[in-house]
């Protein structure tokens, strides 16, 4: 099968345009977009986001984006930016990052033209992908556009304009029969209960899943022991995601700063990641006098982050939105139990009791007693990794390989 994955952006450690991508969505595509190689597919790619000279790996080939390649520009897609943009509060910086995307749309045809494909994969909707499906309709390939989060859900779009873009891709998946994907039993049922849309074998649901997991060294394991003072008897709870508003990190401190004294003294709580609310989390831990215990690690490179859930105990992930939860597996494959709640869209894909504790109320003190029940459960680590097994990068994409070949015979 001849695959193109049109895409907002990726990361490749070894490749220099896309070293600098670093979040889970990034290292998510780029999985995929190997592993299709790896099963002997016909791959192409296309990145929006960063200008590139393109390269080959294998069966993959990564198109080149170069400033000349906007010419010639199509109209069209000038049309389609004023449309899309009427009337919407976007910044002059903004504004223009949104033009280039559009005036690219000229480009993405001329791709589609050379490289001929069987199916075109889209990886999210937004204002980045939307010139690129505009292009495969003017085009009259068969695409399929693939959601890992639905930002309108938890009013994350900057725009009512993107939110109606996320919507239109359900409503295609109903009323035109085209194939879509979303990350989680959970954006599915809410998406559609929202839209008032009949349940559609169209949006298919694909979990993400994980190819190599963060490696893990001993030594260096030991090191990040001493670093943090961690002893013998201390248990560590790792929250590995960007410091920001909908990660939630600041209720996990406040819970955790609700245990009783005689239990935090042997438990430590580390934050790895960075983020909008970086300084208001280490302020917070200042403030809550919890310095002893509490960690902003800050950004920790993923060839790293095995070796911090190597000496964890509990992995926790309490965010307020969240549509699968790429750390819930990396945790799992180190065989890290999760507490998290219980009202995120990807339990009903993820949970198991034999790996996971499920906080129901979005309190600080139902937080903390699930902190407490977690820590004090007898998890079989061996248990957790065969479950985390389960969400391999492998069983993921022949999922979305079988939904391709749906959307090639539909």
């Amino acid at each position: 099968m001849k695959i193109l994955y049109l895409v907002p952006y990726l990361h490749d450690d070894e490749f220099s345009p896309y070293k600098r991508f670093g979040t889970g969505l990034s290292f998510t595509v780029a999985s995929i977009i190997s592993k299709s190689g790896e099963l002997g597919h016909d791959v192409y790619v296309y990145a929006q986001s960063a200008f590139s000279p393109g390269f080959e790996r294998g069966n993959v080939k990564y198109l080149p984006k170069k400033l000349h390649s906007v010419f010639p520009i199509k109209p069209r897609y000038l049309k389609a930016y004023r449309k899309d943009t009427k009337g919407c509060r976007l910044g002059l910086k903004l504004r223009l990052h949104v033009l280039s995307y559009y005036l690219f749309g000229g480009y993405v045809e001329r791709v589609i033209d050379k490289v001929k494909p069987d199916v075109v994969s889209v990886r999210g909707i937004g204002y980045i992908t939307r010139p690129m499906i505009l292009a495969c309709e003017r085009k009259n390939v068969k695409y399929v556009v693939s959601l890992h989060g639905v930002n309108a859900l938890r009013g994350a779009n900057l725009t009512e304009r993107e939110d109606e873009m996320e919507y239109d891709v359900f409503r295609n998946a109903c009323e035109k029969g085209r194939p879509a994907t979303v990350i989680s039993s959970g954006i599915k049922r809410r998406m559609l209960s929202k839209l008032s849309l009949p349940d559609t074998p169209n949006v298919y649901v694909v979990s993400n899943g994980i190819g190599d997991i963060p490696p893990s060294d001993p030594s260096e394991a030991e090191k990040i022991r001493q670093k943090f003072g961690v002893t013998s008897e201390d248990r560590v709870i790792i929250c590995a995601s960007s410091i920001n508003e909908n990660k939630n990190q600041m209720q996990l401190l406040r819970a955790f700063h609700l245990l009783p004294e005689e239990e935090k003294s042997t438990v430590k709580l580390l934050f790895c990641g960075k983020g909008a609310k970086y300084d208001e989390l280490v302020s917070a831990i200042a403030e809550l006098g919890e310095r002893d215990r509490v960690f902003a690690c800050g950004f920790v490179p993923n060839t790293e982050l095995g070796n911090y859930y190597e000496i964890s105990d509990l992995n926790a992930l309490v965010s307020r939105d969240e549509g699968f939860g790429r750390s819930f597996v990396e945790g799992f494959l180190h065989g890290v139990p999760a507490l998290t709640f219980s009202d995120l869209d990807a339990i009903p894909d993820i949970y198991d009791p034999e790996v996971m504790v499920k906080v129901d109320e979005r309190t600080d003190e139902a937080l903390a007693e699930g902190i407490r029940t977690a820590l004090a459960g007898h998890w079989d680590r061996n248990v957790i990794k065969a479950h985390g097994g389960k969400f391999s990068v492998d069983a993921m994409v022949k999922k979305y390989v079988a939904v391709y070949e749906k959307a090639i015979d539909s």
